[in-house]
């Protein structure tokens, strides 16, 4: 299920914001109002894939032509 990053203002105009599990975003702006809350931004927050820090195996003859 997406996650959705918001920000929103309550009933007494504070400011807050966080992440919802819903979906979709209309199903995540709905559990924000039932809790008073009044959404002025909101994303799907994509997380990162995992890149592996050395994803090609180089011999260290090609690392130093690389390097050069």
């Amino acid at each position: 299920m997406p996650v959705f990053k918001y920000h929103a203002i309550d009933l007494s105009g504070r400011v807050s914001s966080g992440e919802v599990t819903a979906d979709d975003e209309a199903a995540a702006c709905e559990q924000l109002r039932s809790l008073g809350l009044s959404v002025t931004t909101m994303h799907e927050f994509v997380a990162p894939h995992d890149v592996s820090p050395n994803p090609v195996s180089l011999s260290p003859a090609d690392q130093l032509e690389f390097a050069r």
